[in-house]
């Protein structure tokens, strides 16, 4: 086990972005951006400390004997997204305010091009032909999406169409335009849920993206 976590860490790469998650004291979950800095084969990794001036309070929370769950990429091979419980065990001042953290007993990973969905929720349009509405991305993955549309749409959506998703903007970053083929459609209410497969060739575009709603960049 331990030369199995020694292999998984040694893949990330040091000033690497990662996502510490932990839950304050009424059960609320706080997302946090840090960096990976190294670590120390079977004493310690090392995390720099969130930001506090994003985040108020979380420097409470930060001691001790807090349970934090980190997301990190591994970027070799086809990539993946790891995922793993650690403790912190001290909270360095000193020359850079950073966590010393226990070793993950286990580490979940999960590879970008595997049919993990995230939810997004976020604001974009779709376009068929020369038409195009509203929509709100439900989900991403690596091969689709799931849309919400309203049913008053100014076009029939039929399986198989070709169509062009546009995600709103993502941290000040250009919009994501993606295209792909509508697969499925439910309808509920005044909505109509869509679920898209996106074209080949885009693969890169959706592997960024990805990135990007998970590491929150």
């Amino acid at each position: 086990m331990k030369n199995s976590i020694h292999h998984i860490l040694t893949q990330l790469k040091p000033a690497s972005p990662v996502t510490v998650e932990i839950t304050d004291h009424v059960g609320k979950r706080i997302s946090a951006r840090s960096i990976f800095i190294g670590y120390l084969p079977n004493q310690f990794l090392f995390l720099q400390a969130p930001d506090a001036r994003k985040l108020d309070g979380i420097d409470s929370l930060l001691q001790p004997q807090t349970v934090c769950t980190v997301r990190a990429l591994c970027e070799e091979g086809k990539g993946a997204v790891m995922a793993f419980l650690t403790t912190i065990e001290k909270v360095i001042d000193s020359p850079t305010k950073m966590l010393a953290c226990s070793l993950p007993r286990e580490v979940a990973s999960q590879s970008l091009r595997d049919k993990v969905r995230i939810p997004t929720l976020i604001e974009g349009s779709l376009s068929c032909e020369k038409h195009t509405s509203e929509v709100k991305i439900l989900d991403v993955s690596a091969e689709g999406c799931r849309v919400l549309i309203e049913k008053d749409h100014p076009f029939t959506l039929k399986v198989r169409d070709c169509i062009a998703v546009r995600l709103g903007e993502l941290k000040n970053e250009d919009c994501f335009s993606l295209t792909g083929v509508v697969c499925s459609i439910k309808k509920q209410a005044e909505f109509e849920f869509l679920g898209i497969k996106f074209d080949v060739d885009t693969s890169s575009d959706i592997e960024l993206l990805i990135k990007k709603l998970i590491f929150n960049q």
